[in-house]
């Protein structure tokens, strides 16, 4: 391997060739499953098996120099975002997935703007911050978590107009995209269908299921348009989408072609968070966040994200690792995946392990960068792994102290107001 690593397994597949899996303790195994699978080019279908495998030989073990364990690999072929075959035996489609739970799941919201957004300017809205305070301060117990958190400021029209004609232009001469994704000179005159689009977001994020007010015509022929543009250019559109999909009517509509994340398409909900996921670029990642967040709202997009909940996480895996990413960032990642511990929690018994598994590797990774001074994200972090805790039962429990949380937790003891008292009940949970 030209280095030396804390453990390396054998991973023996069909065909009777053995691969070396080397790993250093305490990375997290969902990334170091990726780095295997790119390696070897070798399906993402193996990625739990080799997840399980990973946590099973190393979770309350001590490093060593080697291991003969072996790990057989038996599966699929479809590469998670762009459906392709990545094995010479064939172009085979991705097995289907059985449709995530939706029963017994959460009916209110607390609802939080979370911060300027540092792209659009769009300020938090204060209304949502403090009623989720107040929700809860009047509770005497944290964990579980019963309501998703969504952000639902409206970014200010003038500033996404702006950067809408600005990246318009910029990709007028662009050859691989196509005429229709970019706005006609009568849509972006003032009062066109770009103005009656921007000027119904205010709405679409504050309306409730009985006050919305239907959404101008063609609102959503124009931003699936806008979602067809690049990861560089993309951020106005996913920031569009996330207002829009708080709609009751526009979620409908969009969730009827989001299409699925293993075979994503341009132009809709699955082809842009596919695009901002794997981009790299920062206000992509977070408005693309945000967006997942907010699709947790209306019933049809919280079983689309639910049912795709693997490929999106595997997705935006990493974006915060380490000192990556930023403060609105790590309060975007942390929001989502409070938001799936939430249905998590809700559909109990039938949530898997190997779902349970994913969440709370992200939850490591998270946790392993996240600075003790920004409250919001430590508090959402920890509400979402003791949710989670709350949710699997003794399993669960042994899975987080062998991936070393509870020493994670006990660093972030410090941290003020609501989030040390969710510090200490999780603490208790693992205990």
């Amino acid at each position: 391997m030209g280095r030396e690593w804390d453990y390396v397994f054998d991973v023996e597949m069909d065909s009777g060739l053995k691969l070396k899996l080397a790993l250093d303790a305490g990375e997290n195994p969902y990334i170091v499953a990726d780095r295997f699978l790119d390696q070897h080019d070798l399906p993402a279908e193996f990625k739990e098996q080799i997840v399980k495998f990973i946590i099973g030989n190393t979770g309350s073990g001590k490093p060593g120099a080697s291991s003969m364990a072996d790990l057989p690999i038996t599966g699929g072929f479809c590469d998670p975002f762009t459906g392709g075959s990545s094995s010479s035996t064939g172009n085979t489609a991705a097995p289907a997935r059985a449709p995530a739970a939706t029963a017994a799941l959460p009916t209110t919201y607390d609802i939080t703007g979370g911060g300027v957004d540092p792209f659009t300017g769009g300020s938090s809205s204060s209304r949502g911050a403090s009623a989720a305070a107040a929700s809860i301060s009047g509770q005497q117990q944290q964990v579980p978590a019963r309501a998703y958190l969504l952000f639902d400021n409206a970014p200010p029209v003038e500033g996404l107009r702006r950067k809408v004609l600005e990246f318009n232009q910029q990709l007028a001469g662009a050859a691989d995209l196509g005429p229709d994704a970019l706005l006609a000179d009568q849509e972006i005159a003032p009062g066109g269908l770009l103005d009656q689009l921007l000027g119904s977001l205010a709405g679409a994020t504050s309306a409730t299921a009985a006050s919305a007010q239907p959404l101008p015509v063609d609102a959503i022929g124009i931003a699936t348009r806008l979602l067809r543009w690049p990861a560089q250019q993309l951020f106005p559109a996913l920031d569009i989408a996330r207002c829009l999909v708080l709609h009751a009517a526009a979620a409908a509509q969009l969730a009827a072609s989001a299409g699925s994340m293993s075979t994503p398409a341009i132009g809709t909900l699955s082809g842009a968070l596919a695009a901002a996921a794997v981009s790299g670029v920062g206000p992509a990642l977070q408005t693309g966040l945000r967006l997942v967040a907010n699709c947790f709202k209306q019933p049809e997009l919280r079983f689309w994200v639910l049912e795709n909940r693997e490929l999106l996480l595997d997705g935006f895996a990493g974006c915060c690792s380490g000192t990556g990413g930023n403060k609105g960032l790590r309060l975007s990642l942390a929001t989502v995946l409070l938001n799936y511990a939430v249905a998590a929690g809700a559909a109990a018994g039938q949530m898997s392990i190997e779902g349970a598994m994913q969440l709370m590797s992200g939850l490591d990774e998270l946790l392993g960068g996240l600075p003790v001074e920004e409250a919001d994200s430590v508090h959402r972090v920890v509400l979402a792994l003791g949710t989670l805790l709350a949710a699997g039962g003794p399993d669960l429990v042994g899975l987080a102290k062998d991936l070393g949380l509870a020493e994670r937790l006990q660093g972030l003891s410090n941290a003020g107001g609501k989030a040390a008292v969710a510090v200490q009940e999780v603490r208790a949970l693992l205990h």
